[in-house]
């Protein structure tokens, strides 16, 4: 489950390249982020299909007043 604080939400899989871009991106950036990695817990999918209607795409940043679903918003 994701709470609601000021901390952004960053779901990967390792498979992704597109996860370690967007990963990399916020670095840069200096945007603070939660990571869940998938691969690792993959009794989180439930939490990010709430977001992507049931679809299994990485990565998933869920800020707290944001979505984006794939990398730059590209599904």
């Amino acid at each position: 489950m994701i709470d609601n604080s000021d901390i952004a939400t960053l779901f990967t899989h390792p498979d992704c390249t597109y996860s370690g871009a967007k990963k990399a991106e916020l670095d840069e950036e200096g945007v603070k982020y939660r990571e869940v990695d998938l691969a690792l817990h993959p009794d989180r999918w439930p939490d990010l299909e709430e977001f992507t209607g049931g679809e299994r795409i990485t990565p998933v940043f869920v800020g707290p007043a944001s979505l984006e679903i794939g990398y730059h918003g590209a599904t």
